[in-house]
């Protein structure tokens, strides 16, 4: 049954209003500039084949539901303005929530098994990354990582990485280790350990130099050295 009073230019109210349409279209416009478009209702329910859309009054609250089924299914929800990107996206592959300029904007994305957020122009700015297994914190090229094993820092060339076993730093050639055991210092072909048993120094050179007082007091001292050993002081003492 349709009902149509278009043919009355004067405004109608009826207690009951059906409007039926069997492989047609039906569209309801207010127009002009101040035209208002009114549904009132205890339920409302908008359905397009796998699209629903909801809104219900209860006793003293309201709700209102939004659904999409299907494997490619998603809902947009945006505020375009110039300029500005304001965006939320929900698909059956994860949560996408954007804010900001273009290229500039920050991020948050929820996925199955990772959770990430962004602010500012891609590999300038800054980003936290979570899964399951792990947390990775980056500004630019400096990143911070944690995981169960320990964290691990990486700025450039340098490196320090944290965990139950000690804590290891590298810059460029050069190696530090500290453990339970001792520290452990690696530099090209020069290291040294300084351990619970003693210490241990291996290079091609070694050079020691002093401007005041050196003292060596040992039952035994060995030195060896493929190169040059050079020691220079104002005043050495060994015993």
């Amino acid at each position: 049954m349709l009902t149509n009073f278009s043919e009355y230019p004067e405004f109608h109210t009826v207690t009951e209003f059906i409007v039926m349409a069997t492989n047609g279209n039906v569209n309801i416009t207010s127009a002009g500039s101040g035209a208002t478009l009114g549904l009132n209702s205890q339920f409302i329910n908008l359905c397009a084949n796998n699209a629903f859309l909801s809104m219900s009054q209860g006793t003293d609250s309201g709700s209102i539901g939004l659904n999409a089924k299907g494997a490619e299914a998603s809902i947009s929800i945006s505020t375009p303005s110039p300029g500005v990107s304001a965006l939320i996206t929900v698909t059956t592959k994860g949560i996408l929530l954007t804010y900001g300029l273009p290229g500039t904007n920050g991020t948050i994305s929820l996925g199955e098994e990772s959770l990430s957020l962004t602010m500012g122009p891609p590999e300038v700015g800054s980003s936290i990354e979570m899964t399951p297994e792990s947390i990775v914190f980056k500004v630019g090229e400096t990143t911070f990582t944690m995981t169960e094993a320990g964290l691990v820092t990486k700025c450039a060339e340098t490196t320090i990485e944290v965990s139950a076993a000690g804590i290891t730093e590298t810059v460029g050639e050069v190696l530090r280790e500290m453990t339970a055991e001792g520290h452990n210092l690696t530099a090209a072909e020069t290291e040294v350990n300084v351990g619970v048993s003693g210490t241990t120094v291996e290079g091609v050179t070694n050079s020691m130099e002093f401007e005041a007082e050196s003292s060596i007091n040992s039952a035994m001292i060995s030195e060896s050295a493929e190169g040059i050993l050079s020691v220079e002081t104002a005043l050495n003492t060994i015993e």
